[in-house]
């Protein structure tokens, strides 16, 4: 209710309730008007009874009997009725306004839905008000105002306590869940949600509570579970559990310290595992145990150790298995792979002696393989003397090589042939016209003629032909090892 006339509230407050003392009200009105009508009665009467004695008594007269003179009515109110009717308005007042304070608060009241939320409260309340209202249809105002104010002072008791009753329910209700009591926890949880009917905690809660039963069977069953050693079922009835009602404090509790075990077992089994693997070399099912170690995220300082001890033996399984290799290398005399192969193993292990040893010597072994493989490719090369002067000490060096594996042998004997077939003279033959001049460069003038053997190393000649009126003419002849291929034609036959 607004508005700055005060009278004019409490006149728009009686006539929406109209109250139930409003009658009392009027019948007394009434009685106070009937009153007064009996006094003005009683002064006529009194008025026309005295002008009949005057006429009918003699003029010596007596006082009436005391008997009549107290049988009327007095004439005018006397002092202390006078005195006692301000003071009663006053009350009665005082009484109204009482009334009308405890009315707005019973507004206020139940239109917040007291009634769901203090029931047992308001009703005592409630049958205070009414004791007022017969207390004041009974004109007994003093009563009737302090009981209307009694009421008021517990309804606003009430009202002020409505955050605190709120927080109360809510606590209670999440004891009753704890409890597995989803009666109670209902009840409780309404009563809150009636207090504050947009409250989040209170919805959730009786949606808890609707629950709870099953909730509750679960972790039984999950506890049962646990105590046998079942801690894999016993962590998934939990699952189950917090998936019907997450805010289930011990289940979250009990969950957090399963899987807490079920991590320390597994992680100890891990551990001997990779520790069986490390000891058994078996550097697969080592790193698979590794990285299940790691995915626990549990004991990183023994993680980090154990990490220690695989890197360590991978490097020493790696540095075995490549030191094998490099062996199989030398032995087919495959040396330029033995030199990769130890220069890996130097790259994982910088300060292993024995692939530092095999690296200066297959280094050594691969120059030499390569050396004669080309000398043995380009045998052409051979027939100059510098050249074959060159391979006839590289085959000095490679003599004095150990050991000498079949490839080397086998390059020491090719290229020992090819030296001294490059060194040995062999027979070709020119044929010509006999008219052509021939000249063999660094060897010399050989005249005309039809055809002739001569005797010259391998190699490559310059052949130069000479004829009077002709131009000359030049020719390169390779001369190999073998004789049957060594046969020229040469001539002038280009007039000029």
């Amino acid at each position: 209710m607004t508005g700055s006339d005060p009278q004019g509230q409490r006149r728009d407050i009686k006539g929406q309730l109209s109250p139930p003392d409003t009658a009392a009200e009027t019948r007394a009105a009434s009685q106070k008007r009937y009153g007064l009508l009996l006094t003005v009665a009683g002064f006529l009467i009194l008025v026309i009874g005295s002008a009949a004695v005057l006429f009918l008594l003699p003029t010596q007269q007596s006082d009436p009997p005391e008997t009549f003179r107290s049988a009327l009515p007095p004439a005018v109110p006397s002092a202390e009725q006078q005195a006692a009717a301000p003071a009663e308005n006053h009350e009665r007042t005082e009484t109204i306004k009482a009334q009308e304070e405890i009315l707005s608060l019973k507004i206020k009241a139940e239109s917040e839905a007291i009634t769901m939320w203090a029931e047992t409260d308001y009703q005592a309340i409630r049958t205070t008000i009414t004791r007022a209202n017969e207390a004041l249809a009974e004109e007994k105002y003093p009563q009737a105002t302090e009981l209307y104010q009694q009421a008021a002072g517990d309804l606003q008791l009430l009202l002020d306590a409505k955050q605190e009753m709120y927080q109360a329910a809510i606590e209670n209700g999440l004891q009753a869940l704890s409890e597995a009591n989803g009666q109670e926890a209902k009840r409780l949880f309404e009563q809150a949600l009636a207090i504050d009917p947009l409250s989040t905690e209170a919805q959730v809660g009786i949606k808890r509570a609707a629950s709870i039963t099953a909730v509750a069977g679960l972790y039984q069953e999950a506890q049962a579970l646990e105590k046998t050693g079942n801690l894999t079922e016993a962590a998934a009835k939990l699952e189950d559990l917090l998936a019907l009602d997450k805010r289930y404090k011990p289940a979250a509790v009990a969950l957090e310290r399963i899987e807490a075990e079920i991590h320390k077992q597994s992680f100890q089994t891990e551990m001997n595992s990779l520790l069986k693997a490390i000891e058994n070399k078996d550097l697969a099912t080592a790193r698979r145990s590794f990285a299940s170690l790691k995915n626990l995220g549990i004991n990183q300082d023994q993680i980090d150790q154990a990490g220690k001890l695989l890197a360590e033996e991978e490097e020493s399984v790696f540095i075995a298995t490549h030191r094998q290799i490099a062996d199989n290398q030398r032995e087919a005399e495959q040396w330029q792979q033995a030199l990769a192969t130890y220069t890996t193993i130097l790259a994982v292990a910088p300060d292993a002696l024995f692939a530092v040893n095999g690296r200066t010597e297959t280094t050594k072994r691969s120059e030499l393989d390569s050396a004669l493989s080309d000398a043995i490719s380009s045998p052409h090369r051979l027939q100059d003397e510098k050249q074959r002067t060159a391979a006839a000490q590289l085959l000095a060096y490679a003599k004095q090589v150990n050991p000498v594996g079949p490839r080397l042998k086998s390059q020491i004997d090719t290229l020992e042939i090819l030296i001294t077939k490059a060194g040995t003279p062999v027979t070709i033959i020119l044929e010509s016209d006999n008219e052509t001049d021939i000249t063999i460069y660094h060897v010399g003038r050989i005249g005309a003629f039809f055809s002739k053997q001569i005797n010259l190393k391998p190699g490559s000649y310059t052949v130069v032909g000479s004829k009077i009126g002709y131009r000359d003419v030049r020719k390169t002849i390779e001369i190999g090892p073998d004789e049957s291929a060594n046969r020229f034609f040469i001539r002038c036959e280009e007039p000029i």
